[in-house]
């Protein structure tokens, strides 16, 4: 019997179209795409705030600045607005609402 040296048929024809599919996927899909943006923020431990790299604009500044004394620092309860979320104890309590309507009785 004669042994065959080297790969067999069917080993060529598998890794030839191994070799075209790798091409394909490299084609149609590069290894590394840019995706979103370059994180320019840093935090401060002076002023212990994030701030963005580079600088922001006075506009940019007033802005955020506006948000964090409304969202965190700069409201009470007492000058909050009244709400109909689940935290009722925040703002000024208006006793003036209506009465839930009674639970348990027929459906209609």
């Amino acid at each position: 019997s004669q042994r065959q040296e080297g790969p067999s048929a069917l080993q060529l024809v598998i890794r030839a179209l191994l070799t075209r599919l790798q091409g394909l996927v490299e084609l149609l899909a590069p290894g590394k795409k840019d995706v979103g943006v370059e994180n320019r923020f840093y935090y401060d431990e002076v002023t212990k705030q994030w701030k963005l790299r580079g600088g922001e604009t006075d506009q940019e500044r007033a802005e955020a600045e506006a948000i964090r004394f409304h969202t965190s620092r700069g409201m009470c309860s007492a000058s909050a607005p009244a709400t109909t979320a689940c935290d009722a104890s925040r703002g000024a309590s208006d006793n003036s609402f209506a009465e839930p309507p009674p639970m348990g009785g027929a459906v209609s």
